[in-house]
């Protein structure tokens, strides 16, 4: 029998699935975790020429702003802040 979660672990636990939902999307929900290929075989840049739905709207690190990259780079900022709790 497993423990009864405590709170940090339950939010723990929301905090991540709402992360990876999320960055998974639509095209997983509800199926089986093993056909979701590695992140090493995810293609991340869309192909030329690819009619973007939000034209003008930027992707990746550079469209950051500075300080947040600056707190993200080299710490784990979510068992940082479930540490506070």
């Amino acid at each position: 029998m497993t423990a009864i979660p405590n709170r940090r672990s339950r939010l723990r636990g929301g905090l991540l699935g709402l992360l990876i939902g999320d960055a998974l999307g639509v095209p997983y929900e509800f199926h089986d975790a093993a056909p979701i290929p590695p992140p090493a075989a995810i293609d991340m840049t869309p192909p030329p020429g690819f009619a973007r739905a939000h034209d003008g709207v930027l992707y990746g690190e550079q469209a950051l702003p500075e300080r947040w990259v600056a707190t993200l780079r080299g710490k784990d900022q979510a068992e940082g802040w479930l540490a506070k709790w």
